[in-house]
């Protein structure tokens, strides 16, 4: 029953598109109405039993236009005129009730009520209105103050000393406590709103991660469907030269002799396959010369053979080979050849599969969240590679990367976000020279600050829009191409490491970002 009445007043003037810092501000004025008609109700309850009737009117009158406002915020939900509305008689019924009582000593200090409308006066958006509401109060104290003999000659009352030291306690405590109450509710209020900030800012992070991916995952596929589609093409290849291998060393076994197979033991030995790829016009003039070697020799099919060992990287005939020269030399070439092949192809599959595992790494690098979400140690050269990884597809045919940060710097913060802010940083560069040019990255540690810059040979940014590119929305992009919330992240992701980001440009010849981030990071306790 207390839960769904809270829920209930929680829910008060409360509109659907409220964030939680304003929800918290209406919430606040409600529950002070609420409170300080408690204690209207006490003092009115207290004029009744000391049979000033007429002046019990002013405390429950207070109760009454408490609640009447209260029912028109719920209903028509006019927050500027509530908070004024209540503000104003928090303020000044507990002066005029005051005066009404006769004064400081009679009242027992009543006034100290209207601290609560200062209180209240926090609520507002407006520094400047809550400094005019705390003018007022200080006005109406020193008048008060000034005209209390008046007050007390004209509604005189037979207290003694000790009931109004009784009576000003009583306000000084009961005032005291609600005061608190109020201020720990507002700052537990905003607490939650500000986690609830944070993890829509991580959510938002997250989603900048997606829709990047999303943007890319023709790319990301086409870079692992590659490396995997060669694997595949080798493994089958493979599968048909182990039987061609060994039914050839079955061959070679029954008709060389001791001597031969010594001999072809000792090349396969001491020949080394070099995985480098030649174009068909390098190619062509090392084949043709080895074919005349082959015809000089007499050897059949001279130009299938000189093919097949231009293949294994054999471009001449040399003294070792030579002595394999005789009847049983294509069956000699035909081994070797698929020998070696199998040995580019191993290279080609090691090569394949840690390019594979690279993108995948870096996937799962780019996507982690830390379950503990607490600062840890990282390394910045690999961060930077993360992102270069997963956006390689899109820079690999128009940009030139010059990377130069050094392996060895490691950092304490966020991992995950710090990685936004390269790839933010990083897709604006490459966006700027639209896929075209050069993006130079550079790290260097001055004491304990890491200093990194990104720089682009693009369009430059204008000196007009330059304040301007860190605020929230703002976009210079098509719309539907950009949210304008790029460089927001970022430079919030920087400011929460303790880090510093500006930025150089020049029109029409590019621009650098700067950032610097603490070497050790650590959350404010």
């Amino acid at each position: 029953m207390i839960s769904t009445l809270t829920n209930k007043i929680n829910a008060i003037g409360i509109l659907p598109g409220d964030e939680g810092i304003d929800a918290n501000k209406k919430r606040f004025v409600v529950y002070e109405s609420i409170l300080m008609s408690l204690g209207g109700i006490l003092w009115g309850v207290i004029c009744l039993t000391l049979h000033r009737y007429e002046q019990s009117i002013i405390p429950f009158a207070y109760v009454i236009l408490s609640a009447i406002n209260i029912s028109f915020f719920a209903r028509y939900k006019w927050f500027a005129f509530t908070q004024g509305f209540q503000t104003g008689i928090s303020l000044l019924l507990p002066f005029l009730f005051q005066w009404h009582l006769g004064g400081f000593y009679a009242s027992g200090g009543v006034m100290i009520w209207a601290l609560l409308s200062l209180a209240a006066s926090l609520s507002y958006s407006n520094t400047r209105a809550s400094i005019i509401w705390l003018i007022t109060y200080v006005l109406l104290t020193a008048f008060s103050g000034i005209f209390d003999p008046v007050f007390a000659t004209l509604s005189p009352s037979n207290y003694d000393m000790d009931f109004s030291i009784g009576l000003i306690s009583m306000n000084i405590a009961v005032v005291s406590s609600l005061i608190f109450v109020l201020v720990i509710f507002y700052v537990n209020e905003n607490t939650n709103s500000y986690a609830k900030v944070k993890d829509a800012q991580q959510m938002l992070i997250q989603s900048e991660k997606l829709a990047a991916l999303g943007q890319l995952s023709a790319g990301i596929a086409h870079e692992i469907n590659t490396p995997l589609g060669a694997i595949k093409a080798i493994a089958q290849e493979s599968q048909a030269m182990g039987k061609t291998l060994v039914h050839n060393l079955l061959e070679l076994y029954r008709k060389l002799s001791p001597q031969e197979i010594l001999l072809l033991i000792d090349f396969i030995e001491n020949h080394k396959v070099k995985n480098e790829f030649l174009t068909t016009r390098e190619e062509r003039p090392l084949r043709m010369v080895l074919q005349k070697e082959l015809e000089a020799l007499g050897i059949e099919h001279s130009s299938l053979l000189s093919n097949k060992l231009c293949q294994i990287n054999i471009y001449s005939i040399d003294e070792n080979l030579m002595t394999l020269v005789g009847p049983n030399f294509r069956l000699i070439v035909d081994t070797l050849h698929v020998l070696f092949l199998e040995q580019k192809n191993n290279h080609t599959t090691l090569t394949s599969v840690e390019k594979a595992s690279r993108i995948v790494k870096a996937l799962k690098m780019y996507l982690h969240t830390s379950e503990t979400n607490v600062p840890e140690k990282f390394n910045l050269r690999e961060s930077l590679d993360t992102v270069l990884t997963i956006y390689h597809n899109q820079i690999k045919h128009g940009i030139r990367v010059a990377i130069d940060v050094p392996e060895e710097i490691e950092l304490t913060g966020y991992s995950e976000e710090i990685g936004q802010v390269w790839t933010n940083l990083i897709v604006n560069a490459c966006q700027a020279m639209n896929f075209a040019g050069t993006l130079v990255i550079k790290a260097s540690m001055k004491n304990t600050i890491a200093h990194i810059t990104i720089s682009d040979t693009g369009c430059g940014i204008p000196a007009e829009i330059g304040d301007r590119i860190f605020d929230a929305f703002y976009s210079t992009k098509k719309i539907g191409e950009g949210s304008g919330l790029g460089l927001d992240i970022v430079k919030n992701i920087v400011l929460k490491h303790n880090g510093k980001i500006y930025f150089e440009s020049t029109v029409g010849s590019g621009t650098t970002f700067h950032v610097e981030l603490p070497k050790l990071f650590e959350t404010a306790k």
